[in-house]
C-alpha cells in the first residue's frame, strides 16, 4: 500500500465516523509482513487526523512468527489487542500451521505469546479447529488457558472444499459443496471434496454431544434447536448461495434463548440437507 493510499483509507476511516470510538482492525494474510515502519506512520495519521475527544482501539490478527521486543513495545505503547493464531499444543499446530518451506512454527508462536505477556500486551487467541486436534478439545483448550495463559478463546471451524486454492469464494459449484453424512463429505475419504485437514462432523457425536445443525434460513435453525434442545448446536450460514443476514439474526437470537448451549456460527461449505435432523 503506497502512503498516498495509506493516509486517504485513514483519513476516509476517521470521517466516516459518527462516534468517538473508532476500531481499526489490521489482518491479512499476515499483517506483521508491512513492517513496524508502516504502522508507526499509520499511528501518525491517526494523530493527524483524530478529532478531539476520539478514541482508537488497534486489533491485529497474526500468526506470531515475526514477533519481536521491539514489536511488543510497539504494541504495548498504543494499545493493541492482539489475535494470536495457535492451534493447540505442539503436536497438534504443526500438523497444519508450517512456515512456506514446510518447518515448524510452534516454539516462535509460543515465544510471541509468553513475550506479549510479558511485555502486557493484551491479547486472545485463535484457534482452527481441523481434522488433528478436532478429537482432543480438552488437551487444545487445556494447553491454551494453563500454558500459555490465554483467557479469551476463539475457535473456527476448518470446512475447505478441494481447490479453494484457485477458486474464489462464492464461485463453486453447488453440486459439489459436501453433505453432511455423505462419505465425500468426511476428510481423508478417497472421494472426498473437502482438504484432509478439513474437520470431520462426525466427532462431535464421538466426543458425546447431541449435536444438532442448522442453516442459513433462521427459521429453520431455530425450530430445529426447539425440537432437540442439544448441548451443542452448529449454526451452518451457508456460502453461496444463502449467506443470509436473517441467519445471523437467528444465531444471535439462539444464543439468547438457550443461554447453556455451545453455539458456534460456522461459516462454511458444509451443505446441510436436513435442517432439523442429527448428525
Amino acid at each position: 500500500m503506497s502512503q498516498p493510499v495509506l493516509e486517504q483509507y485513514i483519513r476516509q476511516l476517521i470521517e466516516s465516523h459518527q462516534t468517538d470510538s473508532v476500531n481499526i482492525a489490521w489482518q491479512g494474510g499476515e499483517p506483521t509482513l508491512m513492517g513496524l515502519d508502516f504502522y508507526r506512520r499509520t499511528m501518525e495519521l491517526v494523530e493527524k487526523y483524530r478529532r478531539p475527544g476520539m478514541t482508537f482501539l488497534h486489533t491485529m490478527q497474526t500468526n506470531g512468527t515475526l514477533l519481536d521486543e521491539e514489536w511488543a513495545r510497539f504494541l504495548k505503547q498504543h494499545r493493541f489487542l492482539v489475535g494470536l493464531s495457535i492451534d493447540g499444543p505442539r503436536d497438534v499446530h504443526d500438523r497444519c500451521r508450517l512456515t512456506k518451506r514446510g518447518a515448524p512454527t510452534f516454539d516462535a508462536v509460543y515465544a510471541a505469546a509468553k513475550m506479549l505477556r510479558r511485555f502486557g500486551v493484551a491479547f486472545n487467541t485463535l484457534t482452527c479447529v481441523h481434522r488433528f486436534n478436532a478429537s482432543r478439545p480438552l488437551d487444545v483448550y487445556r494447553f491454551l488457558r494453563r500454558e500459555l495463559g490465554s483467557t479469551y478463546l476463539q475457535f473456527i471451524p476448518t470446512v475447505e472444499i478441494k481447490g479453494f486454492e484457485t477458486i474464489a469464494p462464492q464461485k463453486w459449484d453447488p453440486a459439489r459443496l459436501p453433505v453432511v453424512g455423505a462419505p465425500e463429505a468426511h476428510p481423508g475419504h478417497p472421494d472426498s471434496v473437502v482438504t484432509d485437514w478439513s474437520v470431520d462432523p462426525r466427532l462431535l457425536a464421538e466426543a458425546g454431544h447431541d449435536p444438532v445443525a442448522g442453516v442459513g434460513d433462521g427459521t429453520a435453525l431455530l425450530e430445529a434447536l426447539e425440537t432437540h434442545q442439544p448441548d451443542l448446536a452448529l449454526v451452518d450460514i451457508r456460502m453461496p448461495p444463502t449467506f443470509t443476514h436473517e441467519g445471523s439474526l437467528a444465531a444471535t437470537e439462539a444464543r439468547r434463548r438457550w443461554p447453556g448451549s455451545w453455539l458456534g456460527i460456522s461459516l462454511s461449505l458444509i451443505h446441510i440437507s436436513e435442517p432439523t435432523r442429527p448428525y
